[in-house]
């Protein structure tokens, strides 16, 4: 990797609005500020934006189906279907007779398993939902008598706690008898299969997507526990989220494995994930977002080749970022608002803008001079704080918009949590799953209320 002594910089111009910067691999041009034409952008029909539809697909209902779908408990109930409720009880209750045995506390009188049934399932998932929204000290202050407590309506749900606590022990979600010890999802896999396939079914989403990382937290036992040293949750389950900017809906996503349990390709861990999410928005137009952790000009040479658009934030140390914009003298001296920009051979913008520091991004979708203007706050020599208006590329405000669709979609999943304290990890991503259908739930039915709202009326 080249150094700044590696190349020489001469000015071609007086007011220095371009730069030839001597590299290794030849003498390149770099531009500075925003006066300079760049038609290097993406031709406009080649990546035009045609899905079929945008938001809400109900097509697999029927039309008499599409007409009761009134309530956002409909909507709910695409998620958990009848048939995937049904096979939650019957492994459920497989594994209750098989263990009430030894935990007689959980049994009725005689010391046999009461059946779970779905209609008590529904209501099982429905008082997590509640306990979500109003926090108690402990599970026994939901059945709590006390004046304090009179208001949680947990009988309504589950009348006895003990009942209560025996479907969370004894609760399963794959066959008790076939899960595979070599696999490390085995024992959620079927639910994970499922909740993936639903959440792309019933949602196309909007031109701008992001791809993120999400934690779902958990200690003990987990084969693919990750540590975040700077995250709010330092341990836990990660995944790799796509999701709507404009909505926050979560349209894709995959469990890390770990090392252990992830072949990595030569291109790093961040193209086989962005790859691997964006499989379903080949060669229709969509513009993806994302962080430096994925950034590569592979990857987004790549994605462009299938028909996809890319824009991310890159460090200066990152791979393939282009030497001849390493140099750190423009970053002291220059003003705030100022850009410098490269296009490299293969249409590829690499943009810095000076904010505080120097912000870099890569992108297949921007051109450099497009440009706006944002407010910052800074201090004037008399030492007083002022407003002042500085140039922003367009680059740089897209990626701030459009990358908040994980972001958005991590606060509503993480505001009224169902996750509950649980010493089985996968139990976790099951209460992750009752998160996302819940919000993208309730996405569903806020888009249908708006696109038919004759039919709601």
């Amino acid at each position: 990797m080249s150094s700044t002594s590696d190349y020489t910089s001469t000015s071609e111009s007086s007011d220095s609005e371009t730069e030839d910067v001597l590299t290794p691999n030849g003498r390149i041009r770099v531009h500075f500020g925003y006066n300079q034409p760049d038609d290097g952008g993406p031709a406009p029909n080649a990546f035009r934006f045609r899905p079929e539809s945008v938001g809400v697909n109900l097509r697999r209902l029927t039309r008499r189906g599409v007409h009761t779908m009134t309530r956002a408990l409909d909507f709910f109930m695409l998620f958990f279907t009848v048939e995937v409720i049904g096979r939650i009880c019957e492994y459920t209750n497989l594994y209750g007779h098989h263990n009430v045995i030894t935990n007689p506390n959980y049994g009725e009188a005689d010391g046999s398993w009461s059946e779970l049934t779905p209609d008590e399932l529904y209501k099982f998932i429905g008082l997590l939902i509640f306990m979500g929204l109003v926090r108690l000290p402990n599970y026994d202050s939901y059945w709590s008598v006390q004046s304090l407590y009179s208001g949680c309506w947990a009988r309504s749900f589950i009348p006895s706690r003990q009942r209560f606590k025996a479907l969370m022990a004894f609760l399963k979600t794959s066959h008790p008898d076939h899960e595979d010890m070599e696999n490390r999802l085995s024992k959620v896999e079927e639910l994970y299969i499922h909740m993936k396939q639903i959440c792309k079914q019933y949602f196309q989403p909007g031109q701008n997507v992001s791809v993120d990382e999400r934690t779902v937290a958990a200690k003990g036992g987990v084969p693919m526990r990750q540590f975040m040293r700077d995250k709010p949750k330092r341990f836990g389950i990660k995944l790799w989220v796509l999701a709507d900017a404009a909505t926050g809906y979560t349209f894709e996503f995959d469990i890390c494995l770990g090392k252990r349990g992830t072949n990595t390709s030569r291109n790093g861990l961040g193209y086989d994930v962005v790859m691997g999410l964006c499989r379903d928005l080949y060669n229709n137009g969509y513009h993806v977002y994302f962080d430096n952790f994925y950034t590569s000009p592979v990857l987004l040479h790549d994605l462009k080749e299938r028909g996809v658009l890319a824009c991310g934030t890159i460090t200066k140390n990152g791979r393939g970022f282009p030497a001849c914009m390493k140099d750190v003298r423009w970053e002291r001296t220059a003003e705030r608002g100022s850009m410098r920009w490269y296009r490299d051979e293969n249409n590829m913008l690499t943009l810095q803008w000076k904010d505080n520091r120097a912000v870099c991004i890569m992108s297949t979708i921007h051109t450099a001079s497009e440009h706006t203007t944002v407010q910052r706050r800074t201090k004037s020599r008399e030492g007083m704080f002022q407003r002042i208006e500085v140039n922003q590329p367009v680059a740089i405000r897209d990626y701030n918009k459009y990358m908040r669709g994980v972001h958005l979609s991590n606060q509503l999943t993480g505001t009224y949590t169902v996750a509950h304290k649980s010493t089985k990890w996968w139990k976790k991503l099951f209460f992750h799953f009752i998160d996302i259908a819940v919000v993208n739930s309730f996405i569903l039915f806020r888009q249908f209320r708006e696109e038919f709202q004759n039919m709601m009326n």
